[in-house]
């Protein structure tokens, strides 16, 4: 993380990431919010939240990538709704999901499919993955792989 000088076109290393500390994204774009920021990490396969001052990780979980089942290396999608604590997030599995992500907690509101679901429709044949970002958290949803291009509705009440 660099913080960039007021005055002069300089900047200066806030803290560096390694393991244990922030995330080490591979596809996807962190999102920044005044206390936290949001992302996927590739190396645990887990979302998570971390302090940008320090790096410190707040908390991780592989609810939406993995949920029980083990596995390396997956990433996902983490889109904010507006001004609010509310994210979609997009697995490379298709799962499209809102959660309510703050610095304490991930809290999984709706998922388009449930847990024990078979491979949606969606989901790249080729390589067993979406993995190209939802376009903008709208509604509905419009989801991409090398394939296929679906909407996706979203509850509303959820939001």
């Amino acid at each position: 993380m660099l913080e960039l000088d007021d005055e002069r076109p300089t900047a200066k290393a806030l803290w560096r990431n390694r393991p244990g500390i922030a995330a080490s994204s591979l596809a996807n774009t962190p999102v920044f919010t005044r206390e936290t920021i949001y992302g996927c990490d590739v190396q645990t396969s887990s979302p998570i939240a971390f302090n940008p001052r320090n790096g410190e990780r707040f908390w991780r979980t592989k609810e939406p990538t993995f949920g029980e089942r083990k596995g390396r290396h997956a990433i996902c999608f983490v889109v904010r709704h507006k001004q609010s604590d509310r994210y979609f997030i997009l697995s490379e599995t298709g799962d499209l999901i809102l959660a309510k992500l703050t610095p304490e907690a991930y809290e999984e509101l709706w998922a388009s499919l449930p847990s024990n679901r078979p491979t949606p429709r969606w989901v790249s044949t080729s390589s067993g993955a979406t993995r190209l970002s939802p376009k903008k958290a709208c509604l509905p949803a419009t989801i991409k792989n090398s394939s296929e291009l679906i909407s996706q509705p979203i509850p509303t009440n959820r939001i």
